[in-house]
């Protein structure tokens, strides 16, 4: 009798776990080179009884979506979009991170740094510096930094053979194990950022069915704790 009450709940808590990733993509909707998410989901069969087995949902695994946000004009020289397939590079405390957000910032010591402050790569992972004195940046399609006194240095760009497997950190940053390839089909536009692939109509819809469906199961669980109560309350009386 229990098996409709395991089920239900097993539906739940996958629907909770996917109502936390569409909230997620809704917060970020706005969060400069955001990549919205889904969650995948198999089925998980589970024995019962001899000859018998029962079906339940089971989260696998959340993917990202790929495709590239639009292109949003702030005319910032320092600004950034990437379009194609790559990263930026930045140096942590932990190790080389990547990224896509290019709201790219002149830190205190000069050095071209992400907006958490940390330093953009340059060819070879040396940092960028732009001298003290220079008052216009520009920045190439294929990465070139350039100021009036002269060149500064070239951006590192890179890319994975599997994007998916790339950890997701704060701040817009990634993390992964994989080796970092150089890229080819990745260029720079000044003055613009990517925007945020998510799309508000679709995961606001998201969110609503999630919930009905979240209630519908509710019900279920209800209607069922009640039928057991009801059928306890009667098995005394014609057992007597």
């Amino acid at each position: 009798m229990e098996t409709p009450l395991y089920i239900s709940l097993a539906r739940m808590n996958t629907l909770r776990r996917q109502m936390d990733v569409v909230s997620n993509n809704v917060a970020n909707i706005n969060t400069t080179g955001f990549k919205s998410q889904r969650m995948q989901f198999v089925e998980f069969l589970e024995r019962a009884s001899p000859g018998e087995r029962y079906s339940m949902p089971i989260d696998l695994v959340t993917t990202r979506d790929q495709r590239a946000g639009p292109l949003v004009p702030t005319n910032n020289p320092l600004d950034i979009a990437l379009q194609g397939e790559g990263y930026l590079v930045v140096s942590s405390l932990n190790g080389d991170r990547y990224t896509r957000a290019g709201a790219l910032q002149i830190g205190p010591n000069r050095q071209l740094v992400d907006g958490n402050g940390l330093p953009i790569q340059g060819e070879g992972g040396q940092p960028l510096t732009i001298p003290p004195a220079a008052s216009q940046v520009s920045i190439s399609p294929s990465g070139e930094v350039s100021t009036e006194q002269g060149p500064v240095g070239k951006i590192r760009t890179v890319r994975f053979d599997s994007d998916q497997s790339l950890e997701v950190l704060g701040g817009g940053l990634y993390a992964t194990d994989q080796q970092a390839r150089p890229t080819t089909e990745l260029t720079l536009t000044q003055g613009m950022l990517e925007g945020s692939n998510v799309q508000g109509v679709v995961e606001m819809t998201q969110m609503i069915e999630i919930l009905r469906q979240y209630q519908s199961t509710q019900r279920l669980i209800e209607g069922e704790h009640e039928r057991m109560r009801n059928t306890n309350r009667q098995l005394p009386r014609l057992s007597a």
